[in-house]
C-alpha cells in the first residue's frame, strides 16, 4: 500500500492528509479519473495514516467542499460513512462524530445537498 502524505491545511505542523484529502479539499469534482487511479494504486478510500489519528475522511472533506462527484466515487468504493472523528476543518467536537454528525454540527449553508448525497447512498439504507 502506498502512503501519500500531504500537509494538513488546518494544522500546519501535521502531514497526515492523503492525496484523496487534498483532492477533496480543492474540490476536484469534474473528473475523478485520477482519484480512481490513486485508490487503485493502494491509497485506502478512508485514508487514515494510523488508527490513532483523529482525522476526517476524504469523504467528509469532499462533502464539506461540495465535491459531490468525488463523494459519490468514494461511496462507490465503500467509504465508511460511520467513521468517527473529533475534528474536521476548524470544528472540534466533544465526542467522536460520524460524517453525518459533522455535517449537521457545521450547520453550514449548503448542508442539505451534502446530506442528500450521504443519505441517498445505498450503504446508509442497509446499515440501519
Amino acid at each position: 500500500m502506498f502512503i501519500w502524505i500531504v500537509r494538513n491545511p488546518f494544522d500546519g505542523s501535521r502531514t497526515n492528509w492523503s492525496a484523496l484529502h487534498a483532492f477533496a479539499y480543492a474540490g476536484h469534482d469534474s473528473d475523478v479519473t485520477l482519484v480512481r487511479k490513486i485508490i487503485e494504486a493502494g491509497i485506502e478510500v478512508d485514508a487514515q495514516p494510523t488508527e490513532l489519528d483523529d482525522l476526517e475522511t476524504p469523504l467528509l472533506v469532499a462533502l464539506k467542499n461540495n465535491a459531490f462527484n468525488l463523494a459519490q466515487e468514494l461511496l462507490r468504493r465503500d467509504a465508511n460513512i460511520h467513521y468517527t472523528c473529533f475534528s474536521s476543518s476548524f470544528i472540534t467536537l466533544e465526542h467522536p462524530t460520524t460524517v453525518l454528525g459533522h455535517l449537521v454540527a457545521s450547520a453550514a449553508r449548503g448542508s442539505i445537498p451534502r446530506m442528500r448525497v450521504l443519505l441517498n447512498n445505498p450503504q446508509a439504507a442497509q446499515d440501519h
